[in-house]
Formats: C-alpha cells, structure tokens, sequence
C-alpha cells in the first residue's frame, strides 16, 4: 500500500501544479501594432497571426487581443499620442513600425517603459538599437554578404550598380572591398529623384557592361525596368541581379518574354508548412476587403502562392510566432497598463519577455528564426531565384556564407567553364557574320556579330553549350575538289575532317553536301534571285496620258458614249414632251419640232463628259433622268481619271532593260555572273533546263563573271552601271537592298532552298540542334533576329518604295458602269410610258388607238425628221347652250383629258345675246344671229386655229 500511496500522492502535487500554471496566463492577452495607412497587406497578416496563435493559448483558456493603430508615422506628435493610448491597453508587446518614420521614436517609449518592440525593417542607424527591440529582417551586412557571394559565383568581373536611396550604398561595402581584392571592375550610378531614370540609364549603356545590380525600392523596381526596356538594357544580353526580397511579389510580365536573366533573393519558404495553411486564416480579421485583396483574394478564395506574400508579412507572422513561444515559456506574468504622463511606471515582465524571445529559436517562414545577443538575425537561408516566362524558379539557396546550387542552375546561370564546348566554323558575309565594332580589342566570340552569333546564343540557351566561332581558312563556302578521293575545301572540308564541329553560315542545303555531311532542318528559307542597279533614265511616253484607264476601260467609256447618245435621242423622239412649236405666236399651221435630234444628242453627252454642258435642255421627266445618270457617271470617271493621272505624272516609271531572267539570258549587253563554287554556280552547272544551261555555258566562257565572294559581286554591279547583274540568294539580296539604294531585286526566285547547320555524317549533335531551331521558328525568335540584323541594324536608310501605280479597270470602275445601265433603263421605261400615255390621250377614239399607236411609232423609229405636224382632231356639231348675262358673251374651250361626248359639248363656241340697241329698255332678244369668226381651240398646251361659225 506505501507505494501505490505515493505515486498518488506525486500524481495529485503534479495536477495541483499543472492547474496552477495553467490558471497564471491572462484570459485576455493584448498586443499592440502600428501601421501606416498604406500598409493593408501587413496589418492582414498581424491578424491572421493573432487568430493563428491564440490556437495555441487555447487549452490555457486565453487568446490574444489585436491593438492596432493606423497612425502619420511621419507626424511623430501624432505617433506619440497613438502610442500612449495603446500602452494604456496594457499591451505585451509592440509590433512596428515597418517602416524607417516614426521608428526610433517608438523604440525610445518601449525602452522607457520597458516594453518588448518587435520590428520588421531595413536597418540604417546602427547606434539606435535598444536592448528591448528585436529586429525579424536580415541585417545590411548579412545581405551585404549574400549577394556579394552571389556576385562572386556568377564570375561577374564587370558590373555596375545602379541604387536609389544614400543610405543604400552601405549595401556595397563588401562589394567595393571584395571588388578591390579581386580586382573588379564597378561603376556606381544613383537615379535622381528629380528626373526620369532614363537619363543615368542612357549612361549605363554607354558603359557596354552587361552585370547590372539594381538596388532601388520594391515599389519603384517595375518603372526603372520598363524605362530600362525603353533606352535598350533590358534584352537576351543583359543580366540584372535585384536585391529586393520581394520581387517575387511583382507582376512582371511585361518583361518575362524579353530572355533578360534576372535574379534575385527571397527570404520566404515557399514550402513551409504555415504557408499551405495561409489560405485558412485569411479570410479571419476585421480588415477591409481592399486588404484582402492585395493579398491575392478573390471573393472568398485566397491565392496562398508565395509570389503573394511579402517578405514583412511573413516576418510579422513569425514575429507573432516567437513571442506566443516566449510567453508560454514564461507561463506566468500580469499585464498593467501604462501612463505616458507618469514617467515612473514601467512593466515589470518586459524585460523577462525580451531575453525569452532572443532565446526562442524555430523554423519559421522566413526560414530559420533566431537572434544574435544584439537581437538580429542569425543563421539565415535565403533561396535564389530567377525569373522565367511562367514565374520564379529556385535555381539555388545561400546558408552559411556559401551558394549552392540546384540542378535548375546550369540551365538559368550555366558556368561557362563546365559547359560542353563546340567548335563552329564560318565565313564572313553581311549579315550573317560580321566583324564586331568596338574601339577595344576584343577576343574569342566577341570579335563576331550577326544573324549567326545571335542565334548560335539562343541555341546554347536551350542545349546547355557553349560555342567557339572561327573563321573557314580559305574563306570558301565548300566545294567537291576531288570526287576519286571526296575532298572538299572550305566550312564543309574543315567539318569532315574534325577540324569543326559544326559548320553555321549561310550554307545552302543540297544534295551534293548532304552526301559529305549531315545538316539540320533549315533555319532560313531563301531561293536565286537578280540584284541589278537601278536604272537612272525615266521611262516617258507620248501616250501617257491614257495610262489611268486600262484599254477596257477605254472602250467601255467610248461604248456608253455612243450608246447614252442613243438612248438620249431615241427617248427624246418617244417622249412628247420634247415634241414642242417653236414658234406658237404665229397663227400657221401648227409644226412641232423635237430638239433631241441626233446631233444635239451626241452633243449634250460629249459636252457633258467635258464639263461643260450644252445649249439642249431636256425637258420631259425620261430625258432629264438619263441626264441625270449620265452627270454622276460623268462626275465619277473625270475625278478617277484626274487623280490616277496626277499619280502617273507625279511617279516616274523606270525603266529595266529585263524584267526577268529569260529577258536577260536573250540578250548580250548585260553580263551576269555569281559567285565562284557555290550553291548557285552549281545550280546553273547542274539544272537541266536549257534556258539555265545556256546561261551556265556563258559563265564557263567568261569566268570574269564568277566572284570570289557576295560583296564583290555587289560592288562589280555597282561599279558596271547597268552592264552587270548578279545571281545570289535572296536573302542577302534583301538585306543588300535595306542598305543600297541603288541596288534592287529583279524578277522573283529561280528556285527554293534553305540554309541549314552542317555536322559531321552521324553526329549526335544535330537531332538536338533541328530541336532547337524548330523551337525558335515557333516562338518567332529567328524572326526576330533576322528583323534586327536585316532591318533595325543599319537598315531601313532607303526611303520605301511607293506602290506600283496600276491602271484603273472595271474592278475598280465597273459599278459607276452598272449605275449607268440601270439608269438608262430606267429612263428608256419611263420614255415608253410617256409615249403610251399621250399617244391613248390624243386618240379620238378608243378604237383607233391602236392604228395610231403604230403611226406614232413608225414615225418616231424612221428618225428622218425631227419635225411633224400636229395631229387635228374632226370637229362635231356644237350644241348650243343658251346663257343669261350681258354684254357680248363667254367663250369657253375643251380641256384634255375628257371623252369625246364631253369634248362635243364643250366645243369652243361664242353665244352673242343681242339687243335694240336704239332701246336700251328692251329685253334681250332671244333669237341668235350667227356670224363667222375666228376662233382658238386650246389642247393641251399646243394650239391650233379653225374656222368657226358665230350664230347670232
């Protein structure tokens, strides 16, 4: 029984304890954070730490209190008011300020108060630390270090450093030291305030250093990049090494695509258990949405993606971290709060807090937490980076003062030392290979530019390798010397017999080589073309004034003429509008006359085309139509011919004594000749065409034709002026003619080859490089590269040529001749109508219509008279109708338009009531006289005279 008793009695003393310790925390622990207004992200995390940590507290029965101040950090009264109200929430610590403004301040309360302060900034002022502060970001002389290390490994002997802030040259302490150990050479450039960054960048150009270190503000990393871009050091060339932490955090993507190497820190660990776990505290807190927001959520979700997480933020939460680990270290202590207006008081646990936490040692999301007796961090992990099209990829990590690397290293910073080496022979030749410029003697591949560098740089980018480029020793391109023995001379020779490995140039691909060597999928299309000089003599022509218009245009114009001055006049007779007396003053018999008659006809249209018009003005609704048709017509092809005739007049053609390579092989003034044993002497040696073996036979029986390379082809061409051509690949062709403007292409491409990689008959080599070359076709790289080095390097110095002018056809004028048709129909319709309709008006009878209808229309389609008389209509009996009125009458008069039994009453007649005139009193006698009188019958405006009867 004394055992058991006892182990009872040593369990109850241990629960006894454990309630006690568990009962000494507070239920409600404060502490206390300063923020400015522009830091949401932060102030998000401090929460999401809180709400984090006090599930740790939670089996003490006590949970932590977030006490946040968003304060002017750069108005230290205000600070110092916000300041004193936290303390009187009896905080246990303070978090912040994150920032340099209102720093120092805060620390000189805590320290009087004895108040833990925990920070998260770059530090400046070295005399100011204070033994309550701890400090969660690296030291100067920690990243000092690291990127010195990091500068060291990239073998960056020449480099130039490029900061912001004064206080930001401390960084390069150990840079300039170690650059005076090792013999670096640094140049230092500060961006003014003041004035766009462009104009120090412009200077950092002109160094022609590549190694750019770029120590600016995360805030302001974006504008110096892109004004970088503008002024042309942001490309494949360049490398830049930033020593902001939080690059990452960036959206670059306006730079991710310009193969620009950029590397950088980061201090946060992507793979920690605490980020997979972000997600579920942040949507926790009392803050804003927009803190939500840049912090990567999206409605309720959250993007815990280490790219959102900046460095401060993360430091806060480890911040928040070792101080839950330090109280529950110290398991027991009391909160109090404070008065600034009592200088007496201070916190007596504030100190005890402090020591444990500089004891506290943990595996946070910056990476290894712990502090040196000064309260910095020690024994930091910083993960290496770069950027690549997608995101940032770790290519390796810095601890303990030594960089390793990762397997992604050698693709993104290979060591040029172990990479495989591959010896490429070429030949000069603009501009595919070219000698570089530079008043400084330069060795290996920087003696070279062109196409060819440049793409042999992309290729060593994706295969790991690194290239030596020499030039062929006889300068040929490679040619069969021997067939008994199979040897050949120049970059084919050299690469068969091991002296290369490779063979990059413009090597064109044929059958012949592909027996000596193998050769990769082409990297440029081209085919044999002319270069010629241009011709100095304008071509002129007596004629040329009928160049705007094609002949079928021509012919069409003279066609519509003819026949609009057919249908005007033959519409004109139809019509009886036209039909008009030109004399109706005269009492004769009536003729009416048409004024459409053929000539006027021809007339009016001719005038009309030349704008000028005529004296006849058609009058009746058909014929002003076609007048109206005929002037938009007119008005159309006047302005064409006006303004394609002020091009031709204003545009000189020249002219080319060939236009292409059958016209040249027929005639004897111009030799024409190519380059000796290349791809393009064989192909006139080896084509089976006649026209090509006629011109291949020439060369044989002048060899002064053949040259011994492309530029002195181009100069004999030049030099000939206009006795010479020159056949070559239309490449070259192409970038000769961006730089000569005397030179030009002739007729198009005589056949189609590519330009292509030798190597040796099965090396392994050349799958891999076909790989590549694909690759860059695809994503538009060779294309690139063929536009900077045909185009924007030196190029682009002769004015474009205009466009060829082109005659005018019934492509471009056959609608205006479609609304001519449809306009002339239209009138031609309504002269029909017209003639119908006054033809059934002036019929006396319904059943002679028809026979007078024909009479009308004999007539008008005799066209032998533009005179006729007018038609008389038989008189009937007038019906006397006795007025009442006085004086001598009325007259009345038939109108048209009514039947023939109305037009009989309505006879013109004069009723004469006569009287006694020796008695006025009398009445009216009813009984008429008749006399005869002349008379006027009115008949739809025309009139005529008759012989009346006057009854009285």
């Amino acid at each position: 029984m004394h055992g058991p008793f006892r182990v009872l009695i040593i369990l109850l003393i241990n629960w006894i304890i454990l309630i006690r310790n568990v009962q000494s925390l507070p239920h409600i622990i404060p502490v206390g954070a300063i923020f400015s207004s522009n830091e949401l992200e932060e102030q998000q995390a401090f929460h999401m730490a809180i709400e984090r940590f006090s599930a740790n507290l939670g089996h003490n029965n006590s949970r932590f209190e977030p006490i946040i101040k968003v304060v002017d950090v750069e108005n230290t009264f205000l600070v110092y008011r916000d300041v004193c109200q936290l303390l009187q929430r009896s905080p246990v610590a303070i978090f912040g300020p994150f920032n340099d403004y209102g720093a120092q301040q805060l620390q000189s309360i805590c320290e009087h108060y004895e108040i833990p302060h925990i920070e998260a900034r770059m530090l400046v002022d070295f005399g100011s630390r204070t033994d309550l502060s701890i400090n969660m970001y690296p030291h100067h002389s920690i990243l000092s270090k690291v990127f010195s290390d990091l500068i060291e490994t990239l073998d960056w002997r020449r480099f130039v450093i490029v900061y912001e802030d004064s206080e930001s040259i401390i960084h390069f302490s150990q840079y300039l030291k170690q650059a005076q150990e090792k013999n670096w050479e640094v140049r230092i450039f500060q961006l003014q305030p003041d004035q766009p960054y462009r104009e120090i960048l412009w200077q950092v150009k002109q160094t022609e250093i590549v190694h750019i270190v770029l120590d600016v503000k995360t805030d302001h990393i974006f504008e110096v990049m892109k004004q970088a871009q503008q002024v042309g050091i942001l490309s494949e060339q360049h490398k830049y090494l930033i020593t902001s932490l939080d690059l990452h955090t960036l959206d670059l993507e306006d730079f991710r695509h310009s193969r620009t190497n950029i590397t950088s820190l980061r201090i946060v660990q992507e793979q920690h258990p605490n980020m997979e776990n972000w997600s579920k505290y942040a949507s926790i807190g009392s803050t804003t949405t927009t803190a939500k927001n840049s912090l990567g959520f999206t409605g309720n979700n959250f993007d815990h993606t280490v790219r959102h997480v900046k460095s401060i933020s993360a430091m806060i939460f480890d911040g928040m971290e070792i101080l839950t680990t330090a109280l529950l270290e110290l398991n027991e202590f009391d909160t109090a709060s404070m008065d600034c207006h009592s200088s007496h008081d201070v916190w007596q646990y504030g100190t005890t807090i402090i020591n444990f936490i500089r004891q506290v040692a943990t595996e946070g999301i910056t990476g290894w937490v712990g502090f040196d007796e000064s309260g910095f961090r020690a024994n930091l992990t910083f993960d290496i980076v770069t950027m690549t099209e997608n995101d940032f990829e770790q290519i390796g990590f810095w601890k303990n003062g030594i960089v390793h690397k990762t397997e992604h290293w050698y693709h993104h910073l290979p060591s040029q030392e172990k990479m495989p080496l591959i010896r490429v022979t070429t030949v000069l030749n603009d501009p595919f290979v070219m000698n570089a410029k530079s008043s400084k003697e330069l060795h290996g591949n920087d003696r070279y530019e062109g196409f060819v560098v440049d793409m042999m740089k992309e290729i060593g980018k994706f295969l790991d390798v690194r290239f030596e480029i020499n030039l062929v020793k006889d300068g040929t391109y490679g040619a069969l010397i021997n067939s008994t023995t199979n040897v050949w001379n120049g970059m084919i020779g050299e690469v068969m017999r091991g002296e290369a490995d490779i063979a990059v140039a413009d090597l064109t691909i044929n059958s012949n080589r592909e027996l000596a060597v193998d050769f990769t999928y082409p990297f440029m299309s081209t085919g044999i073309s002319i270069i010629y000089k241009k011709p100095t003599t304008k071509e002129t022509s007596l004629w040329s004034f009928l160049s705007p218009f094609s002949t079928v245009v021509w012919i069409c114009l003279l066609a519509a003429i003819v026949s609009i001055s057919l249908i005007f006049f033959y519409v004109g007779r139809f019509t009886p509008y036209e039909w008009c007396d030109p004399h109706p003053c005269k009492h004769h018999e009536p003729v009416l006359e048409n004024q459409c008659n053929m000539r006027n006809s021809f007339w009016c249209i001719i005038g009309s085309l030349m704008q000028q018009g005529s004296d006849v003005a058609p009058k009746a609704m058909s014929t002003r139509i076609i007048s109206a048709i005929w002037y938009f017509f007119t008005l159309i092809i006047v302005s064409s011919y006006t303004a394609n005739l002020a091009a031709f007049l204003t545009v000189e053609k020249v002219p080319f004594p060939f236009e292409n390579v059958e016209q040249l092989a027929q005639q004897a003034k111009i030799k024409y000749g190519c380059l000796k044993n290349g791809a393009t002497h064989k192909f006139f040696a080896n084509s089976k065409i006649p026209l090509y073996r006629k011109m291949a036979e020439f060369m044989e029986q002048h060899p002064e034709v053949l040259m011994p390379s492309n530029a002195k082809g181009r100069e004999r061409v030049e030099k000939e002026n206009g006795k010479y051509a020159f056949f070559m690949e239309s490449a070259t062709i192409e970038y000769i003619t961006e730089r000569y403007c005397n030179l030009t292409q002739v007729g198009g491409l005589l056949d189609s080859k590519g330009y292509g990689v030798a190597t040796r008959k099965g090396a392994k080599i050349r799958a891999s490089l076909s790989e590549v070359i694909l690759k860059l076709q695809e994503t538009g790289v060779l294309q690139q590269l063929k536009d900077r080095w045909w185009k924007q390097k030196g190029g682009g110095q002769c004015v474009a040529a205009s466009t060829p002018l082109t005659e005018l056809g019934l492509k471009n004028l056959g609608g205006v001749f479609v609304v001519l048709v449809v306009g002339s129909l239209a009138a031609l319709i309504f002269g029909i109508c017209e003639f119908l309709i006054k033809t059934r008006i002036s019929t006396n009878d319904s059943a002679t219509y028809p026979k007078d209808l024909c009479e009308e229309f004999k007539f008008v389609m005799s066209c032998q008279k533009s005179t006729k008389l007018l038609k008389r209509r038989s008189m009937k009996s007038l019906s006397q109708t006795p007025a009442v009125g006085s004086g001598i009458g009325a007259i009345t008069s038939g109108g048209s338009g009514i039947s023939g039994q109305q037009q009989q009453q309505r006879q013109p007649q004069l009723l004469i009531m006569s009287n006694n005139v020796n008695d006025p009193n009398q009445p009216l006698s009813p009984t008429p006289t008749t006399t005869t009188i002349p008379t006027m019958i009115i008949d739809n405006n025309h009139s005529y005279q008759s012989n009346g009867s006057i009854h009285g």
